[in-house]
């Protein structure tokens, strides 16, 4: 080893008798780094795949955020910044994208769906704790991870993963919270953690000051149910590691899978009927159908055939499924809003940000709606309207608008005269010249109900009358409670559907202490009305 210095060049004195021993322990060093990083890559393989199991809502951990995200629009790409929130602020790190890592993966496991509730206010009622109780275990009910069927088998072939959309208000109107700045504090928050929700606090996508159209900007705090806090909706579209997500009012339920849709959507697969049912009909795992592979099953799910929808329907691009609220325009006017308690919709930052640019734009006119296309009802400045002026208008032939009668039913009149002594009477609300009566559709078909013109599961209301505006309200609010009693059973580790097989003589499985209406109600109402309810009582153990 030579060593320059004062012109010279000096010889190391040692050089001679450590270069050999110097490279020869340098090769070593090589060689065992290399054999030591082999192993480590090696060992990390192992474990992945030891590791990768199917999804589900405990195994999907991300520890770069909490589990209370937070997403703001303050940054959307069109150079806006929304004011600072007292929830944005304690949430510095939380990032925009969720990553719950939920999608299929290689090794086979079956998709994710998202379903994702949203709540713009927020108390410990009824409404929040039972309705996402039970909306949660129907989900659960009718997804892959059911096997407390007759086989053993799952109803559906997709797993799932449950959302709570919270605006930023309730996280800043909670003393509890407000006080810590931190969103597990707050009531609601843990609650909805308890019954396995992500939380995920927003703001509304654009805020009011950025709105460009006085008209849209002065009014739109007073529209439909919630105003603009409606919005936060529009936050769904932003679950992109899902191939779909499902939107639902807490006051809905499952009551049979949407395995058609989801194949449809991500498969190409004909639209089917299928036979498999949660409770009335026991699951035996088996494929069977009733023949309708073909055109009529099409008819039976979707509201109208591809000619009427739209001759240059795309079936390979649908982004969206929803039904809409024919209840709320005169028979046969046109647009008609979407029922703002269901959408089904493939997400997309991209369609979120236009949904952005749409509402900063503010293109809405009196008497005239979005876009001046006669989008102007009831919430037509929120979400019952900008989404049905987006798929009709700016995005045509890429949604689909279900049937009705199976898809987020409500058990309404389609006609716009009332029902007497069970004759039905008035024009078709859909602008047809026959309409199908939902009121009379076999329980055994409706994929999701709407508690809304049947009123709420939890006010007890029996619905013996028998005319045609209960029948199905009934077996609705039965269906309701069958779902509530195995909830109840499987915290004790038990299902309805194995307690219920141990009666030989088909009497109901009461769970609760409720006398009133025992066996329709299953224990959970001391009397008619709300006050005759009993509400849930959540385990220690969640």
């Amino acid at each position: 080893m030579d060593v320059k210095g004062g012109g010279k060049t000096l010889r190391n004195p040692y050089s001679k008798k450590k270069s050999k021993r110097s490279k020869t322990f340098f090769v070593v060093l090589f060689v065992l780094s290399a054999l030591a990083l082999l192993l480590l890559s090696c060992f990390v393989t192992l474990l992945h795949h030891a590791y990768h199991l199917p999804h589900n809502a405990d195994s999907v951990v991300d520890t770069s955020i909490s589990s209370s995200i937070i997403l703001d629009s303050s940054n959307d790409g069109s150079g806006n910044n929304a004011s600072a929130t007292t929830a944005t602020k304690t949430k510095a790190k939380a990032t925009a994208t969720i990553k719950a890592k939920a999608k299929a993966n290689d090794e086979g496991s079956p998709p994710v769906i998202a379903y994702a509730i949203s709540l713009t206010s927020c108390s410990a009622t009824p409404t929040l704790v039972d309705g996402a109780a039970m909306l949660g275990h129907s989900i659960h009910l009718n997804s892959v991870r059911n096997t407390n069927t007759a086989t053993g088998k799952p109803p559906s072939g997709y797993d799932y993963k449950l959302y709570a959309l919270f605006h930023t208000s309730i996280i800043e109107e909670d003393s509890n919270s407000k006080a810590s700045g931190n969103v597990d504090d707050n009531e609601c928050a843990s609650i909805l953690q308890k019954l396995g929700y992500e939380v995920v606090v927003v703001d509304i996508p654009v805020p009011l000051d950025e709105i460009q159209n006085d008209f849209l900007r002065e009014r739109l705090p007073q529209n439909g149910c919630c105003g603009e806090k409606e919005f936060i909706k529009l936050w769904a579209y932003t679950l992109d590691d899902h191939p779909f997500v499902v939107h639902l009012d807490l006051d809905t339920i499952i009551l049979r899978p949407m395995d058609e849709i989801f194949d449809f959507g991500l498969h190409g697969k004909p639209i089917t009927t299928s036979t498999k049912f949660v409770f009335d009909t026991p699951i035996d795992g088996s494929d069977n159908n009733k023949g309708i592979e073909n055109e009529e099953a099409k008819k039976d799910v979707i509201m109208w055939d591809k000619e009427e929808q739209s001759s240059g329907h795309n079936w390979s691009t649908i982004n969206a499924f929803f039904t809409r609220d024919y209840n709320m325009r005169p028979a046969g006017k046109r647009p008609v809003g979407v029922q703002g308690g269901f959408l089904i919709l493939r997400p997309s930052k991209q369609i979120f940000e236009s949904f952005q640019s749409i509402i900063r734009e503010g293109n809405f006119e009196s008497q005239k709606g979005w876009g001046g296309k006669g989008y102007q009802f009831y919430g037509a400045m929120t979400f019952q309207g900008i989404i049905p002026y987006f798929y009709d208008i700016i995005q045509p032939n890429t949604s689909i608008e279900l049937n009705r009668c199976l898809y987020n039913t409500m058990a309404d009149n389609p006609r716009d005269k009332r029902t007497v002594n069970n004759v039905v009477s008035g024009k078709c609300r859909d602008g047809r010249n026959d309409c199908e009566d939902c009121r009379e559709r076999d329980i055994q078909d409706v994929r999701t109900a709407h508690f809304t013109l049947c009123q709420k599961p939890w006010q007890c209301l029996p619905h013996k009358s028998d005319v045609l505006q209960q029948r199905l309200c009934r077996k609705l609010f039965g269906e309701w409670y069958k779902v509530r009693a195995d909830l109840e059973l499987s915290w004790e580790g038990k299902s309805l559907y194995q307690e219920e097989k141990k009666k030989n003589d088909g009497e109901k499985v009461v769970v609760g202490d409720g006398e009133y209406d025992s066996g329709h109600f299953r224990g959970f109402c001391t009397s008619t009305g709300q006050k005759g309810y009993i509400p849930m009582k959540l385990p220690d153990h969640l």
